[in-house]
This record gives structure tokens, C-alpha cells and sequence, in this order.
């Protein structure tokens, strides 16, 4: 099923024409006194210099910033277990009323604009119509707090709180004599705690040198956020320091993000479209340049120093700088909701999984802080399914990383490298873009493999019990090397392995089709959870799927029953009828009930069928 499509009103703007039938209707208004109840709030510092003054182009582009963002808030995707490209993209048609209505409406701009926040949100569609506003309603987007721009030269850099963005402070601080913007989008108490803190261990250790421009940018009740993935918050990040760049008269604006971040790419095919973050991605951002150049009528640029960067060389960076006890106040997390009071990041989310193994990487886990993580996944299994496959497939693309070179970075993730190539700074030709890429990402695997040893060092008792589905314990069992389908099937087998002598100690099944249909009611109830562990494979009993749907599907399961006189060479002949009949690109899992143990050899019986690959076999007594 599609992600609903949506028609926003802003600004008290009209819908002139019939709404489509199936799309949902949301009115935003930020504005104060108007008669219609406020549901979007930003509240902005005033710009204070010899007199305070925006273009009205600016104060359309501060208020537009803000119901997109509101919009996307609120206007909820698929499921989280929903992860075709239709069930997650949604489509927009904005109606805004404006100040600067020519500019808006240009053909360019609208391009521009749309563009820009499709690629960014993986959505199908973000249109635009524009009408005029003429009530004047400009000192509703800033508060009486006043900002005092600086008159010396300043350095724009958006400060998320982050590591990244921590370490980006430092960096410009220290490679240049600016005094250093630090802008700041703040929704959330932790987000506050952090990023306020750290900006003022920068001004006490940068005497003058540093400011903190914070806006807070949420909904205001009776709204209600019913969308987490936030795609659009760097757009609003951006609006907000391109406003404050155009009052100083700059025209760059500075965004730290280490490079494999930054290039997000796929760990599953499941991730692609809108489940892949792209906020910060290099045609993100050359998308977002190219929209503002229009807005400056003048080339502006966004700076990502820390593109060539890791994770684990900016904890190197700031663990060799000064200001490395900074480290642990920084917050990395993309799940603030599940960390807690004494804790600031959640532990499993897979922002804070490549904290951590970046922080041993680079043997800086000392200043990390280990005590700000709520789950520790080192020794310990992750809480749920859902993490653990998070884990799991971290350390598989780090491993697969490990062994990239151009050719095979090139046949492997030929779609994913054609929105790179062109949109990496410094680099005219694909070829060198893609040689520069492939370093970059074998350094992030090779860190992976240093972390993990370093932990291995650190914490592994040689005769202490590894707990399942630990780091330590994936590690041991190779866990991260078994291709989707076989833990899948793994994970198959042990719920039938546990379940069915459990489930028939009083009564055997009346025959094979009484137990094909008790299999699947089984398997049935723990389908979300089996979702969730292992998204990139899905499976059904073979007995209860039309032929013409067998190909859409990774595990096929059948059961044969070994009962009276079935013999297990009735069974060697319909596993192997089976095996002929079964979709080429499928792996089928066989499980053989055998009560009274009629199998002689279940090694021998199992080896048989599974030599030959694309099956497995579960012999239950």
C-alpha cells in the first residue's frame, strides 16, 4: 500500500481548486494573532547590527523552512516492517502565501526547491503553488532575544551537538583566526543539555572567538509528531545559517560529517529510497547549494571538511586535540528516545554503533564515555531483533569495505556511485572521485577490524560464556559472515526445533498436511518478529503459497511427515521432487518430523540433500 499523498496550507494560504480524491488535507500556521490557531512554532533570535533587516525573500524562505519540516513531521511513512519504496515515499503539493512572490514562483526556484528535498527525503514528490501574503507578519518568526552578529570574519558552521559537528568547531577554531557561528536547530531537552554545554567549554577555551545561534523549530499543540525519520531537519539546519550568512554578507556556510556517513551507502536493498538517510549526502548538498544560489542570486557554497574523514579520525582528531574530555558531552544518537536519565545514547542505534567501534578504533574509548550508553552491546545482546540485524549488518558492510577496490566498488554499487561521482568536492574526473572513495571506505573496514580485535583484547575471558547475540558472541560465531538467508533459516529452525515436539507431546498431527498447517499457524505468529531480525529475506510454508508467487520469496518451507508406514525413503524422494520443482533463486528449508525415529543416520540424511545446496534440512524427533 502507497504512503498517503498530502495537500499543506501555510500562511493561511487557499486551495482554489478540488483536493484529489485520497490525499489528506494538513493546515500549518506559525504566525501569531491571525485569528487561526498556531501549530507550528519557530522562534528566532533577533539579527541585531546597526538595525535589524532580512529580505522578504528570506523571512518566505525562514517560514517555508519551517512547515516543510513540520510536514514532514507530521505526516507519518509505512511501518517501520514496510520496506518497499512505495510504502515509505510520500507526496507533497504545497499551497504557501508569500512575500517575495515573484522569486518563488520562477520556474527555477520551484525546480530547485523540489529537487533538492526529493532527493534529500526519498519521497516521490514536493510540489509547490504560491499566493501572495501582503498582512506584513514579519516579527512573528523572532523572539525579544537578540543575537549581536559579529563584525569580524565569521565562520558559519552548523553544530548539531554531535561528534562530528563538535569536532568541526575545533577544527575551524584552530585552522583559522574567524570568529566562529555556531548554529543550532534545538528540539529536544537532550539536544539543548548538549549542544549548550559544549558551545560554552568553546567560549570559555575560545575567549571571543565563538557564539551560539540556537532556534528552536517543533510543534505546538494540539500537532503531534507521527514521523521520526526527521529527512528535512538539514534543510531547515541550512535555511537557518544561509539567513544568518545572508545578514553578515557571507556566502558559505560550513557542515561537518565524516565521509562514510555522509555517503550512507546501502547495507541492505531494503535500505534504499527513504529508508537510507541522505542529509548530508554530497548531491544533497550540491542540490541545496544550487537552491540557494538562486536565493543569493550568487554562488554559495556548503563546506564539508570532514568528507575524507572517518568516524574513527575524528575521535583521533579530537583525541589528539585539547579538547578531547569534550567527547563524552557530545551526542551522536539517533534514538534519544530510548536513552535515559544517566545515559544520553541508547547503545544500539547504528549512530551509536559506530561511535563506540570508531572509539576503540582509534583507542579512544576512554574519552567516549562508555557509562553514556543505556544498552552495551560489547558483552551484552542487543534488546531486540530489529538491533541485533542493525549490529550484524554494520560489520558485515564494514567487512565487505575492507575488501574493496575501484573495479568492484564500481560493478557493485554502480546506481548509488552515479549520484556520488559528480558531486564530490575537489574532483573533476569519476575515475579518481571513485579511487579516493574506494580508500575512504577500506579505511572505515580496516578501523572495523581494529576495533573489534582491541575489544576482543580488552573484554574476552577464554573460558567465560559469550552471551548470544553479544558483539563478542557475533564476532566468535561469524555471525556477520552468513548471508541473510541462512539466518533466516537459523532462525527458523530454532523456533521449530524448540516448538514442535513441545507442540505434538500429547497428540501427533492426523497426517502431512495437518502438520504443514500447524507449521505455518506457528511460524504465522512470529512473522513481525522474523521481519524484524532478518528484513532482507522473507520466507512462507511452500504448501500454502500459489505457484505463481514461489519466485517472490528468499525461504520456502516444507514439512514431511515420517509416520506408520512412510518410510525415509519416501521422504529422500519427495524432498527431492520438491528440490526440482523449487524457484531457482530460493533456498527451501525441509523440516522432517520424525517421531518414532525412523531416520537411522539424521547426519547422513541431512548431508545427502544439503551438499548439493539450496536447502537445509531439520530433522525434529
Amino acid at each position: 500500500m502507497s504512503a498517503p499523498s498530502w495537500v499543506v496550507l501555510c500562511n493561511g494560504a487557499t486551495q482554489t481548486t478540488s483536493r484529489p480524491k485520497g490525499t489528506r488535507l494538513l493546515e500549518l500556521e506559525s504566525r501569531i494573532g491571525i485569528g487561526t490557531q498556531r501549530n507550528v512554532k519557530i522562534n528566532l533570535p533577533r539579527f541585531v547590527r546597526d538595525v535589524f533587516w532580512l529580505p522578504d525573500r528570506f523571512l518566505d524562505l525562514l517560514q517555508l523552512a519551517a512547515y516543510v519540516f513540520a510536514a514532514d513531521r507530521l505526516a507519518p511513512r509505512g511501518s517501520r516492517d514496510a520496506v518497499e519504496y512505495q510504502s515509505w515515499a510520500r507526496e507533497f503539493h504545497f499551497i504557501i502565501r508569500v512575500r517575495d512572490l515573484d522569486f518563488w514562483q520562477s520556474e527555477d526556484t520551484v525546480e530547485a526547491l523540489s529537487e533538492a528535498l526529493i532527493y534529500m527525503t526519498g519521497d516521490r514528490a514536493w510540489s509547490f503553488d504560491f499566493q501572495p501574503l501582503t498582512d506584513g507578519s514579519v516579527d512573528t518568526l523572532f523572539c525579544s532575544e537578540e543575537f549581536k552578529l559579529a563584525t569580524s570574519p565569521t565562520s558559519i558552521v552548523l553544530f548539531s551537538g554531535g561528534l562530528d559537528s563538535l569536532g568541526g568547531a575545533v577544527d575551524r577554531l584552530e585552522s583559522s583566526t574567524d570568529h566562529v557561528c555556531l548554529v543550532s536547530h534545538q528540539s529536544s531537552p537532550r539536544q539543548v543539555k548538549s549542544q549548550d554545554s559544549l558551545a560554552n567549554a568553546l567560549a570559555t577555551r575560545y575567549p571571543d572567538r565563538t557564539s551560539h545561534y540556537r532556534f528552536p523549530c517543533t510543534l505546538k499543540s494540539p500537532a503531534t509528531s507521527r514521523e521520526e525519520t526527521q529527512r528535512t531537519r538539514s534543510f531547515l539546519f541550512t535555511v537557518i545559517a544561509f539567513s544568518l550568512a545572508k545578514a553578515l554578507g557571507q556566502e558559505k556556510v560550513f557542515l561537518y560529517e565524516n565521509g562514510t556517513t555522509s555517503l550512507n551507502l546501502m547495507r541492505r536493498e531494503d535500505l534504499g529510497n527513504a529508508r537510507a538517510s541522505r542529509t548530508t549526502h554530497p548531491k544533497t548538498l550540491r542540490n541545496l547549494e544550487a537552491f540557494f544560489s538562486l536565493a543569493f542570486e550568487s554562488h554559495v557554497a556548503i563546506d564539508n571538511p570532514f568528507f575524507w574523514k572517518t568516524k574513527a579520525d575524528v575521535f583521533t582528531f579530537l583525541g589528539a586535540s585539547p579538547h578531547g574530555d569534550l567527547a563524552s558531552s557530545a551526542v551522536s544518537c539517533s534514538r534519544l528516545s530510548r536513552s535515559t536519565r544517566s545515559a544520553s545514547h541508547c547503545g544500539t542505534c547504528f549512530q551509536c554503533i559506530d561511535r563506540r567501534l570508531a572509539a576503540y578504533s582509534s583507542s579512544c574509548e576512554d574519552i567516549d564515555g562508555p557509562g553514556n550508553y543505556a544498552q552495551d552491546f560489547l558483552m551484552h545482546a542487543a534488546p531486540t531483533a530489529e538491533d541485533q540485524t542493525t549490529l550484524v549488518d554494520y560489520l558485515r558492510q564494514a567487512g565487505e569495505f575492507m575488501e574493496l577496490v575501484p573495479d568492484s566498488l564500481m560493478m557493485s554499487r554502480l546506481r548509488e556511485l552515479s549520484d556520488i561521482v559528480e558531486f564530490v568536492p575537489g574532483y573533476s574526473d569519476d575515475l579518481s572521485a571513485v579511487g579516493n572513495i574506494t580508500t575512504l571506505l577500506q579505511r572505515h573496514g580496516q578501523q572495523v577490524r581494529a576495533a573489534l580485535k582491541r575489544i576482543q583484547a580488552l573484554y574476552e575471558e577464554p573460558f567465560a560464556k559469550l552471551e548470544n547475540g553479544s558483539l563478542l558472541s557475533l564476532v566468535a560465531t561469524r555471525e556477520h559472515l552468513k548471508a541473510p538467508v541462512a539466518r533466516l533459516v537459523g532462525s527458523l529452525e530454532s523456533i521449530l526445533q524448540r516448538a514442535i515436539p513441545t507442540m505434538f507431546r500429547k497428540h501427533q498431527p492426523a497426517d502431512e498436511p495437518d502438520l504443514n498447517a500447524k507449521m505455518h499457524a506457528l511460524l504465522a505468529g512470529h512473522r513481525e518478529d522474523l521481519h524484524s531480525e532478518h528484513p532482507a529475506a522473507s520466507f512462507a510454508c511452500a504448501g500454502f503459497i500459489p505457484d505463481h508467487t514461489l519466485s517472490e520469496v528468499d525461504v520456502l518451507i516444507e514439512a514431511k511427515y515420517l509416520r506408520g508406514n512412510t518410510s525415509p525413503s519416501k521422504a529422500r524422494d519427495g524432498i527431492l521432487a520438491d528440490l526440482t520443482n523449487c524457484p531457482a533463486n530460493s533456498h527451501i528449508l525441509f523440516l522432517v518430523y520424525d517421531p518414532y525415529h525412523a531416520v537411522p543416520d539424521d547426519s547422513e540424511f541431512k548431508s545427502d540433500f544439503e551438499s548439493k545446496g539450496s536447502c537445509t534440512i531439520c530433522i525434529v524427533h
